[in-house]
């Protein structure tokens, strides 16, 4: 079990941030950090989409999927990890339209504006993992 699991790190996601900056240093990937806090602040709202007690926030998600990886571990074996998240299962339309969200786009808040999104959730990720996985090694800082 990771130290967030079952523990009061689970409610508190600045202590789920500052355990995935360390996770990242422990990987000697700490040019992550960034590109990562920024991507799940696009996904700020989701959970209007489901109920918090049966799912796994974003940001919890991402810590398990960190604390699976050893040091070591390359930009594109992190990528692909973070791309297959269930989280991003998640569709979401705006109220006043047909267009769906993409979060490689616009973060969730910029998109539904103060509207309620239109939330379901699917068998696949859309964008696909591999559109997710290039776009977060396209946020890497370059060397």
């Amino acid at each position: 079990m990771s130290q967030a699991e079952g523990s009061p790190y689970e409610a508190h996601p600045i202590a789920l941030f500052a355990l995935i900056a360390e996770r990242f240093e422990k990987l000697g990937l700490p040019h992550w950090t960034a590109v990562v806090f920024a991507w799940l602040a696009r996904y700020d709202g989701l959970s209007s989409c489901y109920f918090e007690d049966a799912e796994t926030s974003p940001t919890l998600a991402v810590y398990r999927a960190l604390s699976d990886l050893s040091p070591g571990v390359d930009d594109e074996a992190v990528a692909a990890s973070l791309a297959s998240l269930e989280f991003l299962n998640w569709r979401i339309r705006h109220p006043d339209s047909d267009e769906r969200w993409d979060p490689t786009v616009t973060s969730l808040m910029d998109f539904l504006g103060d509207k309620q999104p239109i939330c379901w959730k699917w068998a696949a990720a859309w964008p696909s993992p591999a559109a997710v996985q290039e776009w977060l090694l396209e946020q890497l800082p370059k060397p």
